[in-house]
């Protein structure tokens, strides 16, 4: 089972200047069965989404919880989050912070002007 809020920023801001985040639409998935409420056409279960444990892509009707489960890395904009309320099989911690082993490079220009 897993719930979600997807959440957007108030129009105000707080007295602290941190954003006040509103819940606009929240999902519950246990297996099979799904329940959405608020604002429901923010939820789109025909769009793919990248499972962090396989590295496959996943659509709702392939597994929903799965699918609900990784939501959260296909929304990146400044205003619309996704948030994991509860979760009974969460991605483990070492699957959401990877971070790519990169070659150091070394740069130089065609006349030769970078040492």
């Amino acid at each position: 089972m897993i719930e979600l809020e997807l959440r957007t920023p108030q129009a105000g801001v707080a007295a602290s200047h941190e954003a006040i985040w509103e819940p606009v639409a929240r999902l519950r998935v246990e297996g099979h069965v799904h329940e959405v409420s608020g604002e429901q056409r923010l939820i789109d279960f025909s769009m793919p989404v990248l499972s962090l444990r396989t590295g496959q892509q996943i659509r709702f009707e392939d597994d929903p919880e799965e699918w609900a489960r990784n939501l959260p890395t296909v929304f990146h904009a400044p205003d619309l989050v996704v948030v994991v309320i509860e979760d009974d099989n969460p991605i483990p911690e070492n699957l959401l912070s990877l971070e790519a082993e990169r070659e150091p490079i070394r740069l130089r220009d065609r006349i030769g002007a970078w040492t």
